[in-house]
């Protein structure tokens, strides 16, 4: 199993743990990862030496089947690296999956040997079986009339405690970053001792920007939305502790209270199996403003929890119904009041750049972030739309629509969205402030727009000057 960019990569993690399981040997090699810090990922479909390396090394372990897992922005990197695996000579079958694959398939036709769309579990085994009984494992699979190549849309897992934990053996796990090779790799995806958990699969909204929206099409009908048991959860937990020094749980569950009966059992046996010596336990998850709930966020609070990222994604009626959010700013305020009460962080997600937001939407969001009972730990999550192939607003809205609004104008949007965490600027009129763009730019002169990085003080410098300077008129 290749993963692209990311080293935690728990679906090919567990394929590997699965196949192990069966009896097939089986590698992970991580091509690539992300730096959590720059948020930048280190290869790219460029990356020469890189590509050359991580062929070598898949003709170095001699597979029958080669799988590369890829998130959509991979794509190309995808496409990249099995064109450079076939022309290193290596004719084994390649299989495209995971939400890259899922979401693009004419993208994924253009390179693999096979397309798994959805959830790859039954396929690998079906594959694996195939090739044991010693005959090609596309005999049994059909091709899409649209494709040449064979392809399979794999079945949902029903009884997700069936699965094994993620493979992190570091003798059978490799890393390719920046062309050198890195054997026996058993890191976590990070260097601040956080392990990665998922409780559930799939998730019970389907927003229109997400690729949750492309999958719940994919199933139909079916049940999506599924919860492994709290024992298993707590057993996969032991595990971790008992092999690494765990110091955080990151939570990647699309929705972790959505279920709160399941969410209490969770904060009671939590404190039961993790009891750490000499220093807090922690962990963090995401949550929809739908499902907060007092007793729960208590129960959370008690168990450890210490950063909850609350997805809002807009201030404005219109831009929520077109992200099919499911929630409204009354909502949005309810949940957030109910956070307020507790002490951990709260992180306030949004999404920027939409290029069908007005500018009346666009005052909607300030005017929201700017009423919400924040606590001085609060802080913004700000990310500007992306248009992920196959969801429902891809219908809608062009990636390069997207993009062309990221500008000085974006930046100064997005900062004012920022200013609203900012507990010296809160007795200001941020509203209005956000509409005299054209102000801001007679104070800031030739400073704006701004050369610098935005992750730096000095992007920032002439928007906090005029802010503290009461977001003077001429």
């Amino acid at each position: 199993m290749l993963s692209l960019n990311d080293r935690g990569n728990l679906g090919a993690r567990q394929l590997v743990a699965l196949a192990k399981r069966e009896g097939h040997r089986a590698y992970l090699v991580n091509v690539g990862e992300y730096n959590h810090q720059t948020y930048e990922f280190s290869e790219r479909a460029d990356s020469a030496a890189t590509l050359d390396a991580a062929a070598w090394l898949v003709g170095h372990l001699h597979p029958d089947l080669i799988g590369i897992s890829y998130r959509s922005s991979m794509a190309e990197l995808a496409e990249a690296l099995a064109k450079r695996i076939r022309a290193a000579g290596i004719e084994a079958m390649i299989i495209a999956g995971g939400i890259g694959a899922t979401s693009d398939v004419a993208q994924a036709a253009r390179w693999a040997s096979f397309i798994c769309e959805g959830e790859g579990e039954g396929v690998l085994m079906e594959l694996l079986s195939d090739l044991s009984e010693g005959y090609g494992p596309v005999i049994r699979h059909e091709r899409k009339e649209r494709f040449s190549v064979a392809m399979s849309t794999g079945g949902l897992q029903t009884d997700l405690d069936a699965l094994p934990f993620p493979d992190y053996d570091p003798e059978t796990t490799f890393s390719v970053v920046s062309g050198q090779v890195v054997n026996q790799d058993g890191r976590l995806d990070n260097d601040i001792g956080a392990y990665t958990l998922l409780t559930s699969r799939g998730c019970p909204r389907a927003c229109s920007y997400c690729h949750n929206s492309t999958v719940h099409e994919l199933y139909r009908g079916q049940k999506y939305c599924r919860q492994r048991s709290v024992g298993h959860v707590m057993e996969e937990i032991a595990w971790a502790l008992g092999r690494w020094d765990v110091k955080l749980l990151s939570i990647y569950d699309d929705l972790f209270i959505a279920n709160p009966e399941w969410a209490l059992e969770f904060c009671r046996r939590l404190k039961e199996t993790w009891k750490p010596e000499g220093r807090a336990r922690r962990f963090w998850c995401f949550a929809h403003p739908r499902y907060v709930r007092a007793d729960v966020i208590e129960a959370l609070c008690d168990a450890g929890m210490e950063e909850i990222c609350l997805g809002v994604q807009s201030g404005s009626e219109r831009i929520l119904k077109q992200y099919k959010r499911g929630t409204s700013r009354e909502q949005v305020m309810e949940a957030c009041e109910v956070l307020a009460r507790f002490p951990m962080t709260v992180k306030i997600d949004i999404i920027s750049a939409n290029p069908t937001e007005t500018q009346e939407d666009i005052l909607a969001t300030m005017d929201l972030l700017h009423r919400l009972p924040k606590r001085d730990h609060w802080h913004p999550g700000l990310s500007r739309l992306t248009i992920f192939p196959g969801s429902e607003l891809s219908r809608e809205i062009t990636q390069e629509q997207c993009e062309a609004l990221h500008g000085p104008k974006q930046d100064f949007i997005d900062g004012m969205y920022r200013a609203a965490f900012v507990p010296r600027w809160k007795g200001l009129d941020l509203v209005g402030a956000l509409d005299r763009y054209d102000d801001f730019l007679l104070f800031a002169k030739d400073r704006w727009p701004n050369r610098e990085p935005m992750s730096s003080d000095g992007h920032w410098r002439p928007l906090t000057e005029w802010l503290d300077a009461g977001a003077p008129k001429p």
